[in-house]
């Protein structure tokens, strides 16, 4: 079970980087002209419904403690709740990095605003590894006098991470606002259901 406990606790730590070491490299996250072609093309021609449709089943499957092809870790917390995909290698790298970019898009399509995208590389002295983020609010606004601010989900973050340039995972975590100010957050299982609908 430790194995298990070192493993939840890195996909779902605060920051999984080490106190001493920073970045070697923290740019803007932008894809390349051609990634960007083939993202669309994906798209496009519905290539995204037969991943997408796997990762639905395996999160569901999950949900009620079933096994699928896919891990699927959760998290859930008072304040948090999230989840992490593994990478497996029946999914090209490129389709993987497609999600990623997805999850992030349908987040914008729902009313979220990207707040920060960009890419830490990091010297792991045995391993590179590379974290790739966005982080998404919800949209601002000046309530009137009494009024209470629709958190929506919360804050949305989505990670990708990246080890010698191979995938390793993607993690999406709702952190939830505790302030009166806010009305309670949605359900999270509803905000699987927007981002995972075909």
């Amino acid at each position: 079970m430790a194995f298990f406990d070192r493993i939840f606790k890195r996909l779902f730590s605060e920051s999984i980087i080490l106190p001493d070491k920073e970045p070697i490299i923290t740019e803007a996250l932008k894809r390349r002209a051609k990634e960007l072609s083939n993202y669309f093309y994906w798209l496009n021609n519905s290539l995204y419904k037969t991943l997408l449709s796997r990762i639905q089943t395996a999160y569901w499957e999950r949900q009620r403690n079933r096994l699928s092809d896919l891990q699927i870790h959760l998290f859930n917390t008072k304040y948090a709740n999230g989840l992490a995909i593994t990478y497996h290698p029946s999914i090209s790298p490129e389709e993987f990095q497609h999600f990623f970019d997805l999850l992030k898009d349908r987040a914008l399509n729902i009313g979220y605003n990207l707040s920060i995208s960009d890419r830490k590389i990091f010297d792991r002295k045995k391993y590179v590894e590379v974290i790739e983020k966005y982080y998404l609010k919800p949209p601002l606004s000046i309530p009137r006098a009494g009024e209470i601010k629709d958190q929506m989900y919360g804050n949305i973050l989505i990670e990708q991470v990246l080890i010698d340039s191979n995938p390793s995972y993607i993690k999406l975590i709702a952190n939830i606002y505790s302030d009166r100010l806010y009305a309670k957050a949605k359900d999270f299982d509803k905000l699987m259901k927007e981002l995972f609908s075909i």
